[in-house]
C-alpha cells in the first residue's frame, strides 16, 4: 500500500459545494498539544503568521493504517448556539486533501524557508529514524495544491538565504543534508552533502563533510558550513 501513500497524498482537491461549511467540534484540540504516543485524534492547526486560516485534520481507520483528511479554510467566523466554532460560511473553504499515514507523529506547522508563511508538514511513514513527509508550502493565499515529498529526521529552515534543509540518517555513522529552495511554485533541489564519521578519529571534531550532488555554483564549503551550522 505504499503506492497509495503517495498517490493519495499527492491528490489535492479543490473544495466543492458539499464541503463549503465545516464545523470544528469543541472537543478538537490543537495538534501541537496532543501526545504522539496515542492513537491519532482529530485536531487543528492555525498559522501564527497573520493568515487567518484554520487547518483541520480528521483521522479514521484506513486500509493501510489511518486515513486522514485535511481541510484548509478561512478563519473564525462565529460561535453557534451549541458552542461550536463555525469557521467557514459558503464559499470560503479553500482546500481539501486526503492522505493515509502510518506515522505516529501529528501534522505540524513551520516556516521552513523563512518567507514569512508557515508550511504544513504531514508525516506519512516513520521508520527507525527517518520520516516521509508530504509538505504543503505556504503562500500569501493559502497553501500550494500539490505537496512536496521528502524524507528525513528533520525538515527545517537552513537559517540562511531562504534555503530548506532535509536531514536524513543512512547509518549510525553517516547522514545527509539535502538543500532545497522554494521559488513560489515548486521546491527545487539545490545540493546534497554527506556527513560522515567513518574516518574520524575523534568524534568531538565533528564529521567529515563532502558535496555529493549539485551545489556546483556555491561549492562544497558553502553547503558544508550550513550543514554543520558553522
Amino acid at each position: 500500500m505504499i503506492e497509495f501513500a503517495f498517490a493519495a497524498a499527492l491528490m489535492a482537491q479543490d473544495a466543492d459545494a458539499n464541503d463549503s461549511i465545516f464545523v470544528l467540534s469543541p472537543l478538537s484540540e490543537n495538534c501541537a498539544s496532543l501526545d504522539s504516543s496515542q492513537q491519532h485524534s482529530d485536531c487543528y492547526l492555525m498559522p501564527a503568521d497573520g493568515r487567518e486560516l484554520l487547518i483541520s485534520f480528521s483521522f479514521e481507520e484506513g486500509e493501510w493504517s489511518e486515513r486522514g483528511r485535511m481541510i484548509v479554510q478561512a478563519a473564525l467566523v462565529s460561535t453557534n448556539s451549541d458552542g461550536e466554532r463555525q469557521r467557514c460560511p459558503d464559499g470560503c473553504l479553500l482546500q481539501t486533501f486526503y492522505f493515509e499515514t502510518e506515522s505516529f507523529f501529528y501534522p505540524s506547522l513551520a516556516d521552513i524557508n523563512d518567507d514569512g508563511f508557515q508550511d504544513i508538514r504531514i508525516p506519512l511513514v516513520t521508520g527507525n529514524v527517518n520520516t516521509e513527509y508530504a509538505i504543503f508550502m505556504g503562500t500569501e493565499d493559502g497553501f500550494l495544491h500539490q505537496p512536496w515529498q521528502v524524507s528525513g529526521f528533520a525538515v527545517e529552515s537552513a537559517n540562511y538565504d531562504s534555503l530548506i534543509v532535509a536531514r536524513s540518517r543512512s547509518s549510525a555513522a553517516e547522514s545527509y543534508a539535502e538543500f532545497y529552495r522554494f521559488d513560489g511554485e515548486r521546491v527545487i533541489g539545490e545540493a546534497t552533502v554527506l556527513l560522515s564519521f567513518m574516518n574520524v578519529e575523534n568524534p568531538d571534531d565533528g564529521p567529515d563533510c563532502s558535496l555529493v550532488d549539485g551545489g556546483e555554483y556555491e561549492g562544497e564549503h558553502y553547503y558544508c558550513s550550513l550543514a554543520l551550522n558553522r
